[in-house]
């Protein structure tokens, strides 16, 4: 199997938060708390939460996916994370 030029470009961190931005996961907190070494993948493999973030900026600004603004229950706006066309597409390569 051949991997596009976009697949290649992305590294491990920006490939493990667009698959858990494909598979529903939301929010950046959520990225970060799976990928914690507490955390349900953390176990196996660690990413830090500035890392995690760092990632999630990288697949934004390549339009991986994107980032919108919504309520938070606590007053503060949350943002939401969803895949695009493209992202689900390279997403899918890496599932």
């Amino acid at each position: 199997m051949t991997r596009s030029r976009d697949t290649e470009q992305l590294g491990l961190a920006e490939q493990a938060c667009l698959v858990l931005v494909a598979q529903g996961v939301e929010h950046g907190w959520a990225i970060g708390s799976l990928l914690a070494t507490d955390g349900e993948l953390g176990r196996v493999w660690t990413l830090s939460r500035p890392l995690t973030y760092r990632a999630i900026d990288q697949l934004v600004e390549r339009g991986l996916i994107t980032r919108s603004s919504a309520p938070g229950s606590r007053g503060r706006e949350r943002s939401l994370l969803r895949i695009t066309a493209s992202g689900r597409q390279i997403g899918r390569a890496h599932v």
